[in-house]
């Protein structure tokens, strides 16, 4: 069972997607789709991450 972050209402299965079935009334604020959008699109901007930023290994020094 999927419970609704926002209300812990008991989601449904839309399309393979799991909603809110109050969001539809306007009685819930979470938005699966508007999520899953997020989601996706969050993916590709955390791959363009600058190269200084990423966590590196020190480097052993060469003997």
């Amino acid at each position: 069972m999927t419970v609704c972050p926002s209300c812990k209402t008991e989601m449904i299965s839309r399309n393979g997607i799991h909603v809110c079935p109050r969001n539809e009334i306007g009685d819930c604020a979470f938005d699966a789709y508007t999520e899953l959008k997020q989601g996706y699109y969050l993916k590709p901007k955390l791959q363009n991450i600058p190269d200084q930023w990423a966590i590196r290994q020190p480097s052993r020094p060469h003997m």
